[in-house]
């Protein structure tokens, strides 16, 4: 979904429509995976 959203430029609604899932649901998805490449640059400090 990150990938969909930054790289490819789809907006939340057509990657939920793609998924089957809210559009509210891919915005946490995508805030997850940036915090998780957040945190793997950064450190967990």
């Amino acid at each position: 979904m990150f990938y969909l959203c930054r790289l490819e430029n789809l907006k939340m609604r057509e990657i939920g429509n793609l998924y089957g899932i809210s559009e509210s649901a891919v915005e946490k998805q995508v805030a997850k995976a940036l915090s998780h490449l957040t945190r793997r640059i950064y450190g967990d400090d």
